[in-house]
C-alpha cells in the first residue's frame, strides 16, 4: 500500500467510524486499485461486513486553498463549493458517472465552526451535485503526533446523506 493509500484509507476510517455510529452500518476499507467502468476516480472501496457485494464508492477531495504569502496549501473552509465544483467538472469533461460515487471532503473545521461556515449555499449545492452523498470529514484534532488523528474529535457534517430514508 502506497503512503497517498494509507492517508485516503486513514481519512476515509472517519467516515466509516461515522457510518458505524450514526447507522450502525459496519465496512472495511479496501484501496482501489483499478477503474471501475465508466466510473469517475474511486480512492477508496468501503466493503459490507456482512455482504461483500455491498460497497461504496469514495473520492477524496481537499477543502484546501494555498497560502499567498508563502505557497503552502492548508486546510480552509472556504473553499467547499470549489472542492465539490472542481471534482464535478473534472468528470463531467471526462464524461464519468458519479451517481455511485461518495464524496468525501478533508478539511479540519470543528462542530462549532461547522454552525457558522455551512451555509445554505453550500448544503444546496452539495445536494444538487451528481454524487451519490458529499460529506465533509475532519479529524480536529492530530491527537499529539504527525498524522494522527484523535478518533474522541473527529467530526463528520453530512451535506448530501445518501444512508436515510
Amino acid at each position: 500500500m502506497t503512503n497517498q493509500q494509507k492517508a485516503e484509507k486513514k481519512w476515509a476510517n472517519i467516515f466509516i467510524n461515522f457510518l458505524k455510529f450514526k447507522y450502525g452500518l459496519n465496512y472495511y476499507l479496501k484501496p482501489c486499485n483499478k477503474r471501475i467502468n465508466n466510473m469517475c476516480d474511486i480512492d477508496v472501496i468501503a466493503v459490507n461486513n456482512e455482504n461483500n457485494e455491498d460497497k461504496l464508492y469514495l473520492q477524496l477531495t481537499r477543502d484546501m486553498r494555498e497560502d499567498k504569502e508563502d505557497g503552502y496549501p492548508f486546510f480552509d473552509c472556504n473553499n467547499i463549493v470549489k472542492a465539490m465544483s472542481d471534482k464535478v467538472n473534472k468528470y463531467k469533461k471526462q464524461n464519468k458517472q458519479m451517481k455511485e460515487v461518495i464524496l468525501l471532503i478533508q478539511g479540519d473545521m470543528d462542530k462549532q465552526e461547522s454552525k457558522y461556515e455551512f451555509t445554505k449555499d453550500i448544503i444546496n449545492y452539495a445536494q444538487n451535485t451528481p454524487f451519490k452523498g458529499v460529506y465533509y470529514l475532519s479529524p480536529v484534532s492530530w491527537g499529539g503526533k504527525e498524522g494522527v488523528f484523535n478518533k474522541k474529535e473527529m467530526f463528520v457534517k453530512v451535506l448530501k446523506d445518501c444512508f436515510s430514508k
